[in-house]
Parts: C-alpha cells; structure tokens; sequence
C-alpha cells in the first residue's frame, strides 16, 4: 500500500521521477510499470515502453530541448500514431531542429485529436529551418474539439479551429518572421466566445489588408486578461476597436517597437472618441498613474481609489522623444470623472506648461488625493503651483474635492515652494472654502520654514510628520517602482 502510494503521488509531469522507481528493484518496477497512469506523461527516453505500458490512459506528451537535440521522425510518427488519446502535447523545439523536424511537428499539428485539451509549442528565435511549403493553415478545422489552451511561440498558427470553440486560453508569441495579420486574428478571437486569456507578442502584418470596416464587433464575455506587446499601433487599435469587453478584462498594450512615428494615440481612441471602445472595464475607474523615465512612459489606470491589484488598462511606450502630448496628458482613453487619486511620477526632463495643467485638474472633479514626486523641470514645478491655487482664463479651481497633497523627491525650488504654500493657504485650505486637509512631503529637504509651516498648519491642514506616514510610503517609488524612501519631518 505505502509503495503504490508513492507511484500515484510522484510527480506526474517528471517522467525521470518514474525511470527512478522502476529502477529502485525489481518489485518496484513491476508495480510502476504496471500502473498506466505513471506512464502516461510520454517523452523520447524510453518512449516505445512508455507507450505500451500506459494502455489507454490519457497521454501527456513532453518533448524538450534539454532531453533530446535532434528531433527523431520515426519517434515522432511514433507519437502522431498515438495522437488520438493524447490530451497534453507541450513541444519546445532545440535549436538545432531541421526541415524534416519541422515538417513531423506540422503533421503532428494536423493530425485529428479528439481529446486533446493544451497544446504549446516553442520554436526557438535562433532556429534557422524553415517550415515545409506543405505546412498550410487550415480553416474550420474541427480535429481537436476539446482544446481548451494553445500556445505558440515563433510558429504560425497552424489551422483555424471551427467555431465556436472552447478555448479559453491563447498565447501567439512570434517573431517578425512568424508575424499574423488583422483579419486572421479578428477570425480567431471571434471564434472563442469562452476565451478568458488572450496574449499576444510580435508584429501585426497588414498588407494593406486591413479589417474591413463592416466587420462585425467581436464580443468576448469571459475575458479577464487582454495583452498586446505589439507594433504597429495602428494595426492594435484597429483590432481593439472591434471588440466588446467586459468588467472583469485587465488591458496591457505595450508598444515593442517604433513603427513608421507610432505615437501613444496611435494605440487607443480617447474615451470622448467619436467611436469610443467597447469596454466595460475602463469605465468607474477609481486611480490614474502617469509615469515617465528615461524616455519611457507609462500610464495605468485602476479599478480602485488605492489598488494595490495590476492594473485595468497599461500603456507602455518606450523611447519617447520630445514631450508628452496631449493625449497622454489629458485627453485620456478613460472617463477621469470618476479618479479619486491621481498620480504623476516623473523622472525626466518633460515639461508640462500651465495650461495643460490647468486641463489636467479640471478633468477631474471627484479627486481625493493628488499625488506628485520626482518632477524636476522649473517651470513645470511653477506652472502646477499657479494653476494649483489661481487657475487660468477664468476657469475654476481644479479639483475642487481634493483632499490630500503628497509630494516627493521634489527639488528645493524656492520659487515653487512659495507659490505653492500661498495655493494652499489662499486657494484650497479649509478657511478659504477648500477642501484640502492634509499634505505628506516626502523625501524633500527642508521644502518650508518653520514659519511657513506654522502659517500652513494654522489655516486648518494637517502637515504629516515620518511617524504618521512611514507605513503607509509604498506608493512611492523613488530609487524605482515600489522602493521604499525616507520620510522628511516638517
């Protein structure tokens, strides 16, 4: 009893953990090779055996790199004649795969497998063979009904599966070489109604073949993740357009290459667009970040006023050159009515000019807590500080529920401070009809005098002191994204 709870509890996937029972003795051995479900998980060292002795159980099939550098076809075909109880078939191809190689994993592909549930198979970038011209995708295919995750990394998709289908998992990881086109993906994902993860990472091609304008809206009602690490921008937006999403889908579009001067609004429609996205999940959005370093810049927005969860939507845009724009400063593709904190984490040398500012805190009434550190640039400093207490063209006050003030890493500009402390005092403080009630500086040398600070604290605010905020000071990011900073005692 002890020894076939331990065949049953070795790990199933770690076909080595079998090939050391049986080789413990011979009793062991009877008893592991004699329990088909230890031999299901099939890999080429003792494959003919494998298969034999696990009888009609469910295959698992694991062909890695690391085990065998050459792909053996007779041992493949083996496996393709096998395919019909396979339900696992995880392939990482080694570098050194050739033509013929190829060509056995395509047939494999295109052999019917009716209980096949996950597929994933690995190409690796440096593989210098060629897919055979054979190697065709095929449409409305219906061999595998019961795939619920595939997963390919620098192979193309190898066939359309009839729809609707029920995967509910789908990763294409290509390379330039491997690149899908727009319609081809609007065809799967509209096929894949149950879909809950889509992935995908490398060139969207077009060919001037673009999604026909009259194409149908693709609705996906169980999405919870959507990632695109991608180019062209162009190419995402036109696929994102045509899709409805719901509450629950957490949106990543990262931009991985620049392509014919793809710019931020290139990847997504603004929210007041004329055609504004189908997505449920942008909408009541509680937390706004914006966030730029080294020419790379970010924006994320969260379901919740102080998420610590990923977020709903990611933008990431790497090598920026010259300042950000409009869009990526107010003209955002979420609704800001609703953001209860706001934050802006700057590392670099963008101005942002007094009127956008001014348009930046207008666009949001509801906000409870304003949040800025690592802003260096002067006028930017000066231009926040004056629109912050006087606004611009008549406008009103921004923001005129605001809360909390936090400030971090700021240079010790006199001129911005003394700007700032008369918005506070003249503008926003509880005596002069504000809501302001507290301010949290962090990591600032000496940013007012003891005076001032009396002054401040005398119009009604609570200035924090390190004791009140040193546990709550994860937000800040100083020394990078979640490092810890110390607290200046005002």
């Amino acid at each position: 009893m002890i020894l076939e709870h331990v065949v049953l509890t070795a790990d199933p996937y770690g076909p080595r953990d079998t090939m050391t029972l049986m080789h413990v003795c011979r009793y062991w051995r009877n008893v592991a090779s004699e329990t088909a479900s230890r031999l299901s998980c099939i890999q080429l060292e003792g494959l003919n055996t494998f298969i034999t002795r696990s009888k009609v159980s469910p295959l698992h099939i694991l062909l890695s790199a690391w085990m065998i550098p050459v792909l053996v076809p007779a041992a493949v075909q083996a496996l393709i004649n096998q395919i019909g109880r396979v339900r696992v078939l995880r392939i990482n191809l080694p570098e050194t795969v050739d033509r013929a190689g190829l060509a056995s994993i395509a047939r494999m592909l295109h052999t019917p497998a009716p209980l096949l549930e996950e597929v994933s198979v690995s190409k690796t970038v440096a593989t210098t063979a060629t897919l055979p011209d054979a190697y065709e995708m095929k449409t409305d295919y219906d061999g595998v009904p019961r795939l619920r995750s595939m997963a390919l990394h620098n192979l193309p998709f190898p066939y359309l599966p009839k729809g609707p289908t029920v995967l509910t998992r789908l990763v294409l990881s290509a390379n330039v070489d491997t690149r899908c086109e727009e319609p081809l993906i609007m065809d799967l994902l509209g096929r894949c109604p149950l879909l809950e993860s889509f992935y995908f990472r490398g060139m969207i091609f077009n060919r001037g073949n673009h999604i026909p304008d009259g194409h149908h809206t693709v609705v996906l009602p169980h999405l919870k993740s959507l990632e695109f690490y991608a180019f062209p921008a162009r190419s995402v937006r036109r696929i994102i357009e045509k899709l409805a999403l719901p509450r629950q889908t957490s949106v990543s579009l990262v931009n991985i290459r620049a392509y014919n001067g793809d710019q931020i609004p290139d990847i997504i429609p603004p929210f007041h667009s004329p055609t504004p996205l189908r997505f449920e999940c942008l909408q009541g959005l509680k937390q706004l970040e914006l966030s730029w370093q080294d020419h790379n810049m970010q924006f994320c927005a969260y379901r919740e006023r102080d998420d610590t969860c990923g977020p709903a939507l990611k933008i990431f845009w790497p090598r920026v050159s010259g300042i950000p724009s409009e869009r990526y400063l107010v003209n955002w593709p979420i609704d800001g009515s609703t953001i209860e904190t706001f934050v802006v984490r700057g590392r670099g040398d963008f101005p942002i000019g007094r009127g956008m500012w001014g348009t930046m805190l207008r666009c949001l009434p509801r906000l409870k807590t304003l949040r800025l550190y690592s802003l260096k640039f002067s006028s930017t400093l000066y231009f926040f500080a004056d629109e912050f207490g006087n606004g611009s063209n008549g406008h009103p006050l921004g923001c005129p529920e605001l809360e909390t003030l936090e400030l971090c890493d700021m240079p010790s500009e006199t001129k911005f401070w003394v700007a700032l402390g008369a918005a506070i005092v003249g503008s926003r403080s509880p005596r002069a009809g504000g809501s302001l009630r507290r301010i949290e500086v962090v990591d600032t040398r000496n940013p007012w005098g003891g005076a001032n600070v009396s002054t401040i604290t005398a119009a009604g605010f609570t200035v924090v002191s390190a004791g009140e905020i040193q546990g709550r000071v994860h937000w800040l990011g100083v020394g990078g994204l979640g490092a810890p900073v110390g607290v200046t005692k005002l």
